[in-house]
């Protein structure tokens, strides 16, 4: 990355006087990472940057997916395979507020439409092929729509 980019510079910004780590819990029992806009910020930055290469698993999770996980075995182990599984709907943030009071208090809603924009820019900024679009029959057109909102990202494909 390029520290060209303000949202680049910000999160290696926070990445080098980050020292509050990982903390997840689980929400009717499926795993959620207790993180706030900067701290994921920085949590990406970091694994993007680390020796493991530029592959990170993000999970969204919403409760659609927490009660899907509780019913399908093998979306549950996707989800608990996820380097980082960030709040995505208030129903989940509500839930784990609710049932981890104090240890949830940092947690913020990161809903992955807001995750996307921060990737597209980021993705400018690598050496690396860039981001790779996983989803609906009509991740062509997602892909289209990206590029003509954020013309320098690289999409690796669909």
């Amino acid at each position: 990355m390029v520290a060209g980019s303000p949202v680049v510079h910000q999160a290696a910004a926070v990445a080098d006087s980050d020292n509050s780590g990982e903390h997840r819990i689980r929400v009717l029992g499926i795993p959620l990472d207790v993180v706030d806009q900067r701290l994921l910020c920085s949590m990406l930055y970091k694994r993007l940057q680390s020796s493991a290469g530029p592959m990170c698993h993000v999970t969204t999770l919403n409760p659609e997916y927490v009660m899907a996980a509780r019913k399908t075995p093998s979306l549950r182990a996707a989800i608990e395979r996820s380097e980082l599984i960030v709040c995505d709907g208030i129903g989940t943030l509500l839930a784990a507020k609710l049932l981890h009071g104090r240890q949830a208090a940092n947690l913020e809603r990161i809903t992955g439409v807001e995750l996307v924009p921060l990737l597209a820019e980021w993705s400018a900024y690598q050496q690396e092929p860039g981001l790779f679009l996983l989803g609906s029959a009509d991740a062509g057109a997602a892909a289209a729509g990206m590029r003509r909102t954020y013309p320098a990202a690289r999409i690796a494909g669909v």
